[in-house]
């Protein structure tokens, strides 16, 4: 129900390519032909697939079964490399065939599928990246720029030719795979999923310009998004032990987020009414937020932009089921919860040096006032707002008749407010 209101993993989109597969593994036994195999790769690659998706990157494997006793699996992938140039797995059929999977799958992942995504990433950059970045191609593309904002009849001619002859499919909004657009979204892609975060945002800042150009604005809007992800990842790589100083906060915040998310929701809501896709759009980066503030203690800086962005996803909801009692209501209000519950993260305090100070104060003025035991982060926190929004939660779960969540939701507000007994036992009890 979550994944279906919030977003679909399973769609094939033209322009994102993080659901587009990259290898395809045959399973065959040793019982199956060389023949046999070649007939399934040659199915496989006459199948009808979209104008945007591109066969030729695809890493080609063959996982073989066969039985402990058998001898010829050797000679077998032998011949499967030699007559079909293709590299393969064996996997023995015994009785911890699961384990045998996991460690062969992880094999693959390390040995064939990681090196196959590296050396496209090089040979992209090389063929499609660099070239773009040349001094040369820059200035092509200030002269067409310039050119095309000519009034000439025949230079709005020659713009209407070059229009028709875009690489961009304005009626079913995708590039064709084999452009420059859509190889780069893929190389930025694939450059994120092996966490080279800072590569891959400058690529998407680089193509950003090129798919406004051509008013491509659902690849405008996903690579948007997509700059927001690689940059607070990229933000949130522990290596940096200090963080972000306030004038790369200013930045990241006004001339990133904040236009960039404006502009990604009027586009998937209003432009092409990909509703789930703004929805994940905006869980991810709030989870990244939280993740930011966790490790520099930063809520000051976000907490008002996190807060926004799930009152958001909570309204969308609300119009979705006609405010009617909801799970993901629910969730999203014990997200705010948590968000103004670690709203400031106390310093670390030796306490040895605490008991050694009272230690040396041997005459004590009795009625001297004491202060609060928590004197030192008055005003600092955020727990009735956070009490608030899970009690806002604890509705939406007995909205529903689900009192399964409840015990944690009440754990939760009595961090810092004690809910009297009575009270737990008749929301429990109902």
């Amino acid at each position: 129900m979550f994944g279906h209101m919030v977003g679909n993993d399973d769609l094939l989109l033209p322009f994102e390519t993080f659901n587009h597969p990259i290898s395809q593994v045959f399973v065959i036994s040793m019982q199956d032909s060389i023949d046999e195999l070649r007939n399934m790769i040659v199915k496989f690659r006459n199948h009808n697939y979209p104008l945007y998706f591109q066969m030729n990157d695809l890493l080609f494997h063959v996982v073989i079964l066969y039985q402990e006793d058998s001898n010829d699996v050797i000679s077998f992938q032998n011949e499967i490399k030699s007559k079909l140039n293709l590299n393969s797995t064996v996997i023995p059929i015994e009785t911890t065939v699961d384990t045998t999977i996991r460690y062969k799958l992880n094999e693959f992942i390390v040995k064939n599928l990681i090196p196959h995504i590296q050396m496209k990433i090089r040979l992209w950059d090389d063929q499609y990246l660099q070239p773009k970045k040349s001094i040369t191609n820059r200035f092509i593309s200030v002269s067409k720029r310039f050119f095309n904002n000519n009034s000439d009849s025949q230079l709005a001619s020659s713009t209407s030719t070059a229009s028709t002859a875009s690489p961009f499919n304005y009626n079913e909004n995708y590039y064709y795979k084999g452009s420059s657009q859509q190889v780069l979204r893929k190389l930025a892609d694939w450059s994120l999923m092996i966490n080279d975060f800072k590569y891959a945002y400058t690529i998407y800042d680089l193509i950003k310009k090129d798919y406004s150009q051509d008013k491509a604005w659902i690849y405008v809007a996903s690579t948007q998004e997509m700059c927001i992800v690689s940059l607070l990842l990229a933000q949130t790589d522990q290596s940096s032990i200090s963080g972000p100083d306030k004038n790369t906060l200013r930045k990241i915040r006004h001339d990133i987020i904040e236009p960039f998310m404006d502009n990604l929701t009027y586009t998937y809501k209003s432009r092409f009414n990909y509703t789930h896709l703004n929805r994940k759009c905006l869980i991810i980066v709030i989870e990244l937020l939280l993740c930011m503030n966790k490790l520099y203690n930063l809520s000051y800086w976000w907490i008002d932009l996190i807060e926004l962005y799930l009152l958001q996803l909570v309204d969308d909801i609300e119009h979705e089921t006609q405010g009617q009692h909801s799970i993901i209501k629910a969730l999203f209000y014990e997200r705010l919860g948590y968000s103004f519950g670690h709203y400031y993260i106390p310093p670390i305090v030796d306490k040895s040096e605490e008991e050694n100070e009272v230690d040396e104060e041997e005459d004590v003025n009795p009625n001297k006032l004491v202060p609060p035991v928590n004197n030192s982060v008055i005003g600092l926190t955020r727990f009735r707002k956070s009490s608030l929004w899970y009690l806002l939660s604890i509705r939406e779960w007995l909205g529903i008749l689900d009192k399964s969540k409840l015990t944690f939701v009440i754990d939760n507000i009595n961090v810092e407010y004690q809910v009297h007994d009575s009270v737990i036992k008749e929301i429990l009890q109902g």
